[in-house]
């Protein structure tokens, strides 16, 4: 049941701003795939993923306090990462730098969250197996 209510609650509303540029990117005959994904926007998501596993992780009792430490670790990790990314791309539109090279901040992105959307995966499937509720 928290699984669902996670993917439900935290990776759909997280995927909202995307979800929408793609409903307005359909809706207009002179929307581009471009538009639809945006760094902000992913780094949006990922932001929400890996803070949803910090408060995951602080609201329940886990017992193997080395695996807790690595997921909080990893998370953290991850979001100083994202920060970054938003820095970089905010920087970059606010100074207009033309030598950005927004694929690959796009591709790093996409990549930091589709591993945030697993190591959350990750840590409800644990914790539907290993945890207790404190």
């Amino acid at each position: 049941m928290k699984r669902r209510k996670w993917l439900i609650y935290t990776v759909l509303v997280g995927l909202l701003p995307t979800l929408m540029k793609i409903f307005i990117a359909i809706s207009d005959k002179h929307g581009s795939l471009t538009y639809c994904i945006n760094e902000g926007d992913i780094v949006l998501l990922g932001l929400v993923l890996n803070l949803s596993n910090l408060n995951e992780l602080e609201a329940v009792k886990i017992e193997d306090q080395q695996w807790k430490g690595w997921i909080f670790g990893i998370s953290i990790i991850f979001i100083a990462l994202f920060s970054a990314i938003y820095m970089l791309s905010s920087y970059a539109d606010y100074k207009g730098i033309v030598d950005y090279n927004r694929v690959n901040i796009k591709v790093a992105a996409i990549f930091l969250s589709v591993v945030s959307f697993f190591l959350g995966l990750t840590l409800y499937n644990h914790q539907s197996k290993n945890f207790t509720n404190g």
